[in-house]
């Protein structure tokens, strides 16, 4: 689809409650029913991204499994752990900086519009 966030609304309508779309140094969407959601550091970060989605998987199953619904707060961690990934030379670790880059997280509510590829 030329238009990801199409893409997500179509899992949506399969029964997914989230859909979470990987940005690269962009950072990452959130996508719900009633919401979307950009999370994103200031400058991107130099290293090795080999890991960072898996890393951003891996935060959203442990908050889902302690129980966390909030689209916001799952966003803001798998963006900091896919962020943190990418700031180790070994895919499979996490900086201990996590917590820091969480903090520094802008999120938004951008216009849909603005995600979808340019047809030409």
């Amino acid at each position: 689809m030329d238009d990801p966030i199409e893409g997500a609304r179509s899992l949506l309508a399969r029964g997914a409650e989230l859909v979470l779309l990987s940005l690269g140094a962009d950072g990452m969407l959130a996508v719900t029913a009633t919401d979307l959601l950009h999370a994103r550091l200031d400058e991107p970060l130099a290293g090795n991204p080999t890991g960072a989605g898996d890393a951003a998987v891996a935060a959203c199953a442990v908050l889902t499994a302690e129980g966390e619904r909030d689209p916001e707060v799952i966003l803001r961690r798998a963006t900091a752990w896919s962020a943190a990934a990418v700031l180790m030379p070994l895919a499979g670790d996490i900086s201990p900086r996590w917590r820091a880059l969480e903090e520094q997280l802008r999120v938004s509510r951008p216009d849909p519009a603005s995600f979808r590829k340019d047809p030409s």
